[in-house]
């Protein structure tokens, strides 16, 4: 299955899509694909080209319709296996004629090709067969090979149960054996008729059936560990799995014979429905839940109103029963109590009357018990019923309320998530506010230094002209004195503040 899923994720659908089969087909590849040697797989459309197949070298075919026309009998040569494409029609009963035309063709050097309507079901089955019968394949890998050269395959749920048991039948036969003996084993083993009576030996119902059961187990399993484990969302494939599978069983109206399931799909379809309540809607994984969980609704909807018909009808048949059993006719000994009242003495009449009023009594008796063991059945069933529904109830309240408890969960830790940004950002502005007054300081420590440095060389300089003055002679000191006075106050900045 993986290969299908790698494949729809290749074409980035919209995720809020309804079908996860038109997402798989939205972009599908040739109309045949080559399988293996000699053999190919597609649709109708291809079947129609004859210059195509042709190029490709193609022979023989065989058409996996009731209905479909041979297109260029002329040219190829053909093979029908008239099957329809219902989950329970016997696909193992028209299985080995198609299987020896292939091997006999691809034995004789020709090339077939295999082909229904749109080469997804009918025809993928047939093929997928002859690769689990030639090469001893089991029913998965088969599959798988088949996906990898031709993505869009899937055969419908009920195809799916009766491979698995071909697997069956052939694990039973040595894979070194040739396959004409392989397929002698099998045309003996497979069932013939219909699949859906009681005396069939192969009761497709019953494993559909088992495959729902197995399904709901692996979706519940899936939804209980993303309560636990959220990253599991983000791993789509699994969910387009299960969306495939869920929608193949309400598009090919898939029927299994235990009603209960209607009850196991509904509380599988409540549990994913309330993923959005944890977790938020715009997750593509939580968009894919809620997906799978509208296809096993539409399951519903087509399923119940069934469910409900066959119950009705074999209520039907009951009451019907019950009714012949109140018109059999009275036991013999009412009549030989009529025949001795007749034979008794005239003293006796009284006696005799109430003898017969006394067996119509018991007559009117056992008709009402008849009629409450009916009223107790019926009871007995609704109770049944009643006691389904509460469990039910008692389900989906359970998981609401592990559903409330864990959003209330989640807003918690987004309020702590909260509260805590928000201390941090306040601890974050007081340590900036530190950060400013420390660097304040430090600027005004500089400049009182450079102010002191100032005032420290005005005195030196000062002190240095005084000296100077005091030291000169006494007839040239006025000239030089005025002169380096003079100067000086002209180089010294400080002085030119200072007389200013």
């Amino acid at each position: 299955m993986s290969s299908i899923c790698s494949r729809v994720n290749s074409q980035r659908p919209d995720e809020s899509t309804n079908s996860f089969f038109e997402a798989l087909y939205k972009d599908k590849d040739a109309e045949a694909n080559h399988i293996c040697d000699g053999l190919f797989l597609g649709s109708c459309k291809a079947a129609q080209d004859r210059k195509a197949m042709q190029k490709r070298g193609v022979t023989h075919a065989v058409i996996v319709h009731p209905g479909i026309p041979e297109p260029h009998p002329q040219h190829f040569k053909y093979c029908r296996a008239p099957l329809p494409d219902e989950p329970t029609a016997n696909l193992l009963e028209v299985l080995p004629d198609a299987l020896e035309f292939i091997g006999k063709s691809r034995k004789n050097g020709g090339k077939v090709f295999v082909f229904c309507m749109k080469g997804i079901s009918r025809s993928s089955s047939v093929v997928i067969a002859w690769l689990m019968l030639e090469k001893g394949l089991g029913f998965d890998e088969a599959w798988h090979q088949v996906e990898q050269k031709r993505p869009i395959v899937y055969p419908n749920i009920g195809f799916q149960q009766q491979l698995r048991r071909l697997e069956a039948i052939l694990a039973g036969i040595g894979k070194d054996e040739p396959w004409q003996r392989r397929l002698i084993h099998v045309r003996q083993a497979v069932p013939v008729g219909n699949l859906e009576v009681p005396s069939s030996p192969l009761r497709v119902r019953d494993l559909i059936g088992d495959s729902m059961n197995s399904a709901f187990d692996d979706v519940e399993k899936l939804a209980d560990k993303i309560f636990s484990q959220p990253q599991l969302l983000q791993r789509r494939e699994q969910w387009k799995r299960h969306g495939l599978y869920f929608e193949n069983l309400h598009k090919y109206k898939t029927l299994p014979s235990d009603p209960g399931l209607i009850d196991r799909a509904r509380a599988v379809s409540e549990k994913l429905a309330g993923l959005p309540k944890v977790f938020s809607d715009s997750l593509k994984g939580v968009k894919l839940a809620t997906a799978v969980a509208n296809q096993i609704q539409c399951w519903i909807v087509f399923a119940e109103p069934k469910f409900k018909k066959e119950e009705e009808a074999q209520r039907q048949e009951d009451p019907a029963e019950a009714e012949d059993a109140v018109e059999e006719p009275e036991p013999e000994v009412i009549d030989w109590e009529k025949g001795f009242i007749k034979d008794i003495d005239r003293g006796e009449k009284k006696k005799g009357g109430e003898v017969e009023k006394e067996g119509k009594k018991d007559k009117k008796k056992e008709k009402d018990k008849k009629k409450s063991k009916k009223d107790k059945k019926k009871e007995k069933k609704e109770k049944k019923k009643e006691k389904k529904n509460e469990k039910a109830i008692k389900r989906a309240g359970k998981m609401a309320g592990k559903i409330d408890r864990l959003a209330r969960e989640a807003e918690q830790a987004a309020q702590e998530a909260q509260d805590a940004e928000a201390d941090a950002m306040a601890e974050i502005s007081k340590f900036d506010a530190e950060d400013a007054r420390f660097q304040a300081n430090d600027e005004l420590d500089a400049a009182d230094a450079a102010a002191d440095a100032a005032a420290e060389a005005r005195a030196n300089f000062v002190k240095n002209i005084r000296g100077g003055k005091q030291d000169a002679p006494k007839g040239a000191g006025s000239s030089s004195g005025s002169g380096s006075s003079s100067s000086g106050s002209e180089s010294d900045p400080c002085s030119k503040r200072k007389r200013m």
